[in-house]
């Protein structure tokens, strides 16, 4: 199956009938194959219920490589099956030459953190890769990441930017400033991030 799907690794998940989940990452053709069980994880749909602005999965992010951290899992002095875990989660990936990779090519890190408990639990994170604007107000920031504003309380762009309107008191937060008679229900899937069906907007 691997060579069809053009593939390095396999990860394979099941669950006994105690309802224990394991997880074995194969190399193929030729091994190694390590074993782990699964103590806890998160589902996808559930990391982006709480986040506050989820990923938009559309955006071509998957379509290059992430880059891969191993954290505290030592060096040659350690044991042969910690090198081999290291070695291992190195190799799911590509490598990344720091000298020729482009900037914009970094929009995931996977991060492999190992606890040095008795149990050795290996940690696996996921995480996407987003530039905000830095040094600039809360108002400046939304028209850099082209979030237009509702200016229809306000004289000037000037009073919005600087926060001199009477219902923002000041600097006006990510919500405030905005008319709640202009929100809609979305009918359908939008464009755009988090612009589901019956979504308010």
């Amino acid at each position: 199956m691997a060579p069809v799907l053009g593939v390095t690794h396999l990860l394979a998940f099941s669950m006994n009938e105690g309802g224990n989940v394991n997880c074995k990452v194969a190399r193929v053709p030729s091994g190694p194959t390590l074993s782990f069980k699964v103590k806890r994880f998160s589902l996808a749909k559930q990391v982006r219920a709480v986040q506050k602005r989820p990923i938009d999965t559309s955006s071509g992010i998957f379509q290059t490589a992430p880059v891969v951290v191993t954290n505290n899992f030592g060096g040659a002095e350690e044991s042969a099956h910690v090198k081999l875990m290291r070695i291992t989660f190195q190799n799911m990936f590509p490598a990344v030459d720091v000298g020729k990779v482009k900037l914009s090519d970094v929009r995931r890190v996977v991060l492999f953190n190992i606890l040095k408990d008795e149990d050795e639990e290996v940690e696996v994170r996921h995480y996407a890769v987003r530039a905000n604007p830095t040094g600039v107000n809360r108002n400046i920031k939304r028209i850099v990441q082209a979030k237009i504003p509702n200016l229809g309380k306000v004289d000037d762009i000037a009073d919005y930017i600087i926060g001199n309107t009477a219902a923002a008191g000041g600097a006006m937060s990510d919500s405030e400033g905005e008319d709640e008679a202009a929100n809609v229900v979305l009918p359908q899937k939008f464009t755009g991030r988090g612009n589901s069906k019956s979504q308010k907007r």
